[in-house]
C-alpha cells in the first residue's frame, strides 16, 4: 500500500482501537436492523478484572439489556468478545480495542431522558457492575442514521 495510504497512516495514530469481534449474545447470529431504528448507540469496556467477568456477563446478559428493552425506544442489543488471537487488522499493527462492545438500535436519541431510563441505570447490582466499568469504558459513541436501506 502506498505510504499515505488510510490504511497505512491509521496505524500511526495514538490511541487507535479497534479489532476483530464475535457476537456473544443473544447467542442467534441472525440479526436485522429494525426498520425504525435511527440511532446506534456502542459501548466498550477493556482491562476488566478476570474475577468479575462472569458476573459482568450476568449482569448484562440478564438485568441490564432485557430492562433496558423494556425502554420505548430501546430496540435491540447485541454485545460482542473480541476474537481471541485478534491483535490488529493489518500486518504488524497491534490495536487495542476493547475487551466486550454492546451496541443497542435506538429509535431516537432522547431515550436517555425518559424516567424510566433513569429509574433502570440505578439499581443496585447496576450500580456495583458500574463501579468496576466505569474507569475502563473505551467507548461510548452515539451514531445517528444518515441513511436507510430499503431491505
Amino acid at each position: 500500500m502506498p505510504s499515505d495510504s488510510f490504511e497505512i497512516l491509521s496505524n500511526s495514530l495514538p490511541n487507535r482501537h479497534g479489532g476483530r469481534y464475535e457476537q456473544i449474545f443473544p447467542e442467534d447470529p441472525n440479526y436485522k436492523i429494525p426498520d425504525n431504528a435511527r440511532f446506534l448507540l456502542a459501548v466498550g469496556h477493556a482491562d476488566l478484572p478476570p474475577k468479575i467477568i462472569d458476573e459482568y456477563n450476568a449482569w448484562y446478559n440478564t438485568e441490564h439489556i432485557p430492562s433496558y428493552l423494556q425502554i420505548p425506544g430501546f430496540l435491540n442489543a447485541r454485545r460482542f468478545r473480541i476474537a481471541r488471537g485478534q491483535i490488529g487488522l493489518l500486518p504488524g499493527a497491534e490495536i487495542q480495542g476493547p475487551q466486550f462492545v454492546a451496541l443497542y438500535d435506538l429509535a431516537n436519541d432522547k431515550v436517555f431522558e425518559t424516567e424510566e431510563f433513569k429509574q433502570r441505570s440505578g439499581t443496585p447490582w447496576s450500580t456495583r457492575i458500574r463501579g468496576w466499568t466505569w474507569e475502563r469504558r473505551k467507548m461510548n459513541n452515539m451514531y445517528r442514521c444518515i441513511l436507510v436501506a430499503k431491505q
